[in-house]
């Protein structure tokens, strides 16, 4: 089930949002934008998987919901960088404050999501992803995909 949380920080609204994006994203973000005042942000930390249904419904949603506003996103899953890599309107016209990457550790295999800044150029990311120790063993972790495929987002957002 998809479903989202809401606060208010002055003049922004946050959006938090929890789940899995499946077909339910039309009805949870239905009248949203009713709500919503011009300065919103999105963060899509406990979005666990994206369907390519909550993926079409996201889309049809965004286009109606960013007119008029301003639109960021923090701490993006690795589930949501995959779909902005396939879908770069996934995001609309909207700005990535920060995501996360999943590595793992090829020495004990430990999996871990390491939050990135989305103001850092891709290839410092690609040579910073190189160096992410693994809080367990303290040894090098690997990204679990290739690293220029994985930061490909940030030249289509810019």
């Amino acid at each position: 089930m998809f479903s989202y949380r809401h606060k208010k920080h002055g003049n922004l609204d946050i959006i938090a949002f929890d789940g899995t994006m499946n077909e339910s994203v039309k009805e949870c973000c239905q009248g949203l934008g009713q709500s919503m005042g011009n300065n919103v942000r999105f963060n899509f930390k406990e979005v666990d998987c994206v369907t390519s249904l909550g993926a079409r419904f996201w889309l049809a949603f965004l286009s109606s919901f960013e007119t008029g506003r301003k639109i960021e996103y923090e701490e993006c899953s690795h589930e949501v960088i995959q779909q902005i890599n396939i879908f770069p309107r996934f995001i609309g016209h909207g700005h990535i404050l920060s995501f996360y990457g999943a590595f793992t550790c090829p020495h004990c295999g430990h999996e871990e999501s390491i939050l990135f800044s989305g103001d850092r150029d891709p290839e410092e990311l690609i040579d910073s992803s190189t160096d992410q120790l693994c809080s367990e063993c303290q040894q090098p972790t690997e990204l679990d995909e290739d690293e220029r495929a994985f930061f490909r987002f940030l030249d289509q957002t810019s």
